[in-house]
């Protein structure tokens, strides 16, 4: 009796955990779970960005009203263009990965790098940049902005601590 109980038990075992592999790495799965990922909260990014700001460049209220307007305009802007890019038009739709592992050989190693943006994108981006540093300009003092934008040059900078790592 004891060896039909525990036959039991181990096939039980066996079964549950086919099940969860096969569910938990199926391509129908992976597409459920990016659906599920949390929408962006444009208020709340505008805010922790605005927040920053005023620590680090002391603010004042009509300067924080001011900059959080900007934020804000930014952020919604940002997610409007998110979810233009993953609609359908002008594009192909999202295919999980077979088997739940990306594609071999389908990309050269970048070394831990991006893949560089086409150059359309490029300058869309520099010219948001641009008129966002322009605006700031005029709400900030000469010195808030200079800290500002020194801050934001030493973000942009790549982590000089690390190594790189040559692929072969």
């Amino acid at each position: 009796m004891k060896k039909y109980v525990y036959g039991l038990l181990v096939y039980g075992i066996i079964v549950s955990g086919e099940v969860f592999a096969v569910t938990s790495y199926s391509p129908v799965f992976l597409l459920q779970k990016e659906q599920e990922m949390e929408i962006p909260n444009p208020e709340k990014a505008a805010r922790k960005l605005t927040d920053e700001m005023d620590e680090l460049l002391q603010l004042t209220e009509k300067q924080y009203k001011k900059i959080y307007k900007l934020n804000l305009k930014e952020e919604k802007e940002k997610i409007e263009r998110m979810a233009g890019k993953n609609s359908f038009e002008g594009g192909r739709p999202f295919m999980p990965p077979m088997d739940g592992m990306p594609p071999q050989g389908s990309f050269p190693p970048m070394n831990g790098m991006r893949p560089p943006m086409p150059e359309s994108m490029q300058e869309d981006v520099e010219n948001r940049i641009e008129k966002r540093n322009k605006k700031l300009k005029k709400i900030l003092t000469d010195e808030q902005y200079d800290k500002w934008m020194l801050r934001e040059s030493m973000m942009e900078e790549p982590s000089m601590s690390l190594p790189s790592i040559p692929v072969k």
